[in-house]
């Protein structure tokens, strides 16, 4: 397929780098401290992925890259994420040969990001740090088919009212600065009035029959700034578009050594080492230990002692590609495109080499889709029989597995930006403690029931279980299969031991940790140290700036999640051997499923409809479900439900006096105390919210209910819909009381 690349042996004698221009050499980027590029795109879909290949080539990757015209919409964005670059997009709904695009490398301290209220354009203004001084970088794709003078008045109302010193514009501004027409002289003598220079004044879009100069860089800096700029413009060959670099210099007392771009130094832990020292470590003295926080800081201190013996640093040479797929086969036939695309600009009446370019770049294009393709069906042959490995991959494709942004900036109660690291995760932690009081006070209305009624709706139909519940002794054995079913991963909590580390140390600590556990159900205290969470804010919606659009994840104890799993499975088999859960609850029940739940709810209705019945469904959310859970009123309910004695003491403890601190950017906020609602994250808090929620699905509703966890739903079906009504009204009255009672807002 690719014998026109054999053709011509000097074809193979490729440049070091496809962007290199005779007079203008790219490792001149290599002598800058900060790199942007801008490129008219011309469709993300088709043509970023062979844009990425070309930058994959570079030797110092871009901190900014700035696209326009990239013709998606929001719903797509997720399905361009790269690693190391967190992706905005400012995408033009209306007309889709629009929109602008950011992709930010983590390297950068930006602070804010805000599309403009502009109709002329789209546009995306991003607020960072360059040395430490402040700018604003504002990229933009000017609409060609609306009037230039709104757009310079828009242009002008921005510039009157955003009058920060430090300012650079860059972008497809559709304004051609090569002729002398009265837009283009406006437009001149707008950025000129306002301090603005123009740093590209050659043509950038280059065609058969035109040349222009409408992708722009305009700088406007401070006079104290220790900042020089200066800018380059490369003919890729992407599209009929040129690439605008605009390069950043401030460090000139020092060269940049293209090997610490690529090199870093990690910490690695020696398991070779560290299994010989745990093998070698006495755990005598901790079985004389009565107390089992006494016992536990014994038993962690020697852990961590050995983990710090066994710690090392080893530099690693970082994956610096863009995308996976990209192989060192298509960079070489890209650049071998480009080199014919060059000699092509030198000699544009030979019709023989300009068929053959045009060959080339077509099978340069099917040659990137193949790759990509022939990666991702490598990638699923791999996990054929894995079908959480198969949904994975999926969701890489489709852009669901992005990296989580980074925090950088919120807006507090008093709309003022905050950027300081600690203080974002102070402002998150009172959120996330606070916010369950303030819910219930603001939303629960005082009921005022007798105590049948009382009783009713805090129990239900749930019958009194007479037994006790005994936590029988978890054995070493047991212990060893909950290390063997933990999830692959290094997140670590307050005490720094990931899930993997364990993983690979089982053997040597099963034995002392059986005695800490069983100590703890036989004293019925749950170890103190395993009770701080790390919490990290997971953002489900809506503006990365504001705390009310996220929802706290707790990172645990790697240990306390094994203690859990044991307590969870007691737990569960002495509830369903004693049936106490609904029937009409799907979740953490043997053998029912979601498909379970929704079979259950859809025969509902399909009965209904086959009788010509009128049918309605009612669903309800429960908000800060795990939050919200009131300990005073679950652990009645788990006494009611046979949790007595020590059994009752140790889940008392373990819901008493937990702590929690908020991570963001590795800096952690001060522990505050959580007064109710169960740790998202961990392995007891959903067996214990549905303990809590249960006596809700014995009520007596008219409508047919089916829940799976917290997820509820009822169905309705009356030969009216008057009749209808009349059962929903009747099944609304019993959920109020319900959730009041409960402390609880639907």
């Amino acid at each position: 397929m690719f014998d026109l690349f054999l053709e011509n042996e000097n074809l193979l004698n490729l440049y070091d780098n496809p962007l290199s221009e005779e007079n203008n050499d790219i490792k001149v980027v290599g002598c800058s401290d900060m790199f942007v590029i801008h490129q008219n795109i011309r469709s993300m879909r088709k043509n970023l992925d062979e844009f990425f290949a070309i930058l994959q080539d570079l030797s110092n990757k871009p901190q900014l890259i700035i696209l326009s015209e990239i013709f998606i919409n929001e719903s797509e964005i997720g399905e361009y994420e790269i690693d190391n670059y967190e992706l905005f997009a400012c995408c033009n709904n209306i007309n889709r040969n629009a929109g602008v695009a950011a992709y930010i490398h983590k390297s950068i301290q930006y602070y804010s990001i805000d599309k403009l209220n502009f109709k002329s354009a789209d546009t995306l203004q991003i607020d960072f740090l360059i040395n430490n001084e402040r700018y604003s970088l504002v990229c933009l794709y000017r609409l060609q088919q609306l009037h230039g003078e709104l757009f310079l008045g828009e242009l002008e109302n921005y510039f009157r009212t955003h009058t920060a010193n430090n300012m650079i514009l860059i972008g497809d501004m559709n304004v051609d600065l090569l002729k002398n027409t009265t837009l283009s002289k406006d437009y001149v003598l707008l950025m000129a009035s306002n301090g603005f220079e123009s740093l590209i004044n050659v043509p950038t879009r280059i065609t058969k029959d035109t040349s222009t100069c409408i992708d722009h860089i305009f700088v406007r800096q401070s006079l104290g700034s220790t900042i020089l700029f200066s800018s380059l413009t490369y003919d890729i060959n992407v599209t009929d578009h040129c690439s605008t670099v605009l390069l950043a210099k401030y460090n000139f007392n020092s060269s940049t050594d293209d090997n610490q771009n690529h090199e870093s130094v990690v910490t690695k832990l020696d398991f070779d080492y560290l299994n010989d020292l745990l093998s070698n470590t006495s755990w005598l003295s901790l079985y004389n230990i009565s107390d089992v926080n006494e016992a536990y800081s014994y038993f962690i201190d020697k852990v961590n002692y050995c983990t710090s013996k066994a710690k090392k640093n080893l530099i690693i040479r970082r994956n610096n590609k863009l995308k996976k797929w990209i192989s060192p086969n298509i960079l070489k036939k890209i650049r071998v495109k480009n080199n014919l695309f060059k000699k092509l600009k030198k000699h544009p009446d030979n019709l023989q080499l300009r068929e053959k370019y045009r060959k080339v770049k077509i099978m340069v294009q099917k040659e990137i889709v193949l790759a990509k393709n022939n990666y991702y069906e490598n990638k699923f042959l791999h996990c054929a029989t894995n079908s959480k490995s198969q949904w994975k991959l999926v969701n890489e494709i489709i852009g669901k597995n992005s990296i989580r942004k980074s925090i950088k900036f919120i807006e507090d109660s008093s709309g003022n930006t905050q950027d300081d690291d600690y203080l974002i995760s102070q402002h998150f932690n009172n959120y996330f403690v606070n916010v369950p009081r303030e819910l219930t006070n603001e939303n629960i209305e005082p009921q005022y029931l007798s105590d049948d009624e009382l009783g009713k709706f805090v129990h239900g139909n749930d019958s009194f279980i007479s037994h006790t519940c005994f936590f029988e002794p978890i054995t070493e054995s047991e212990i060893f299969n909950f290390i063997k079913d933990l999830k692959y991963s290094n997140s670590v909590s307050i005490d720094e031991i990931s899930n993997n580390t364990v993983k690979k140390i089982a053997i040597f600590i099963v034995q002392p940790l059986a005695y800490i556990l069983n100590l703890s159900l036989v004293s019925g205290i749950f170890p103190s140290h395993l009770k701080p969470a790390v919490v990290v804010p997971l953002h489900k919606s809506g503006s990365n700036s504001n705390v009310l659009n996220y929802r706290p994840i707790s990172l645990l104890s790697v240990f306390s999640k094994i203690f859990e799993k044991a307590l969870k499975s007691r737990i569960l088999n002495f509830l369903q051997k004693n049936s106490f859960f609904s029937k009409k609850q799907y979740g953490y029940q043997h053998n029912l499923s979601t498909e379970d739940a929704i079979i259950d709810f859809l025969s509902n209705i399909y009965n209904g409809i086959n009788c010509k019945k009128k049918v309605a469904g009612l669903f309800l959310d429960i908000s800060k479900a795990f939050d919200t859970v009131d300990h005073k009123i679950l652990l009645k309910k788990l006494y009611y439900a046979g949790f007595r004695g020590v059994s009752y003491s140790l889940l008392q403890s373990y819901l008493s006096q937990r702590t929690e601190c908020v991570r963001i950017n590795n800096v952690f906020s001060d522990f505050l105390e959580v007064g109710s609602g169960v740790p998202q994250g961990s392995v007891l808090g959903p067996v214990l919210s549905l303990v809590y929620i249960n006596s809700l699905f014995n009520l007596p509703f008219k409508g047919n209910l089916v829940a799976f966890a917290d997820d509820t739903a009822l169905s309705y079906c009356f030969d009216n819909y008057i009749g209808i009504n009349s059962h929903i009204e009747h099944d609304l009255l019993l959920l109020r009381k319900w959730f009041n009672l409960h402390k609880m807002v639907i």
